[in-house]
């Protein structure tokens, strides 16, 4: 159901199927790659302490505002920031705290065509 395997329980309960937008992504080029919208898990980075279920989501933010402070750190500097709008029954989200939002992608879903 989902594009990537996911830890159980995952999405957790109160995730939910909706549009979602806007919301900012952090990418490594332009125009992005389907790569970019990968969860840190798929791509296999190491786990700093964040519970499983995050780490296998895609990371984005509710603002620009947010989105341009995590551009400030340093290994994100580089990164281009893009705003999507993801129509219902692409996947699951929640929105935690400061803005920030866990997304799960349903298999088969391509979010390039969500940039706006």
């Amino acid at each position: 159901m989902f594009e990537e395997p996911l830890p159980d329980q995952c999405p957790p309960h109160d995730a939910i199927d909706a549009e979602l937008g806007p919301a900012w992504r952090l990418v490594a080029c332009n125009p992005p790659t389907p790569l970019d919208f990968m969860s840190h898990a798929a791509l296999g980075k190491l786990n700093h302490g964040l519970d499983p279920c995050s780490f296998s989501s895609c990371s984005m933010w509710q603002t620009e505002e947010q989105i341009r402070a995590q551009q400030k750190l340093p290994k994100l500097r580089a990164m281009i920031p893009v705003k999507l709008t993801i129509p219902a029954r692409y996947g699951k989200w929640k929105l935690k705290h400061n803005g920030h939002i866990d997304f799960w992608k349903y298999a088969g879903i391509d979010l390039l065509g969500c940039i706006n």
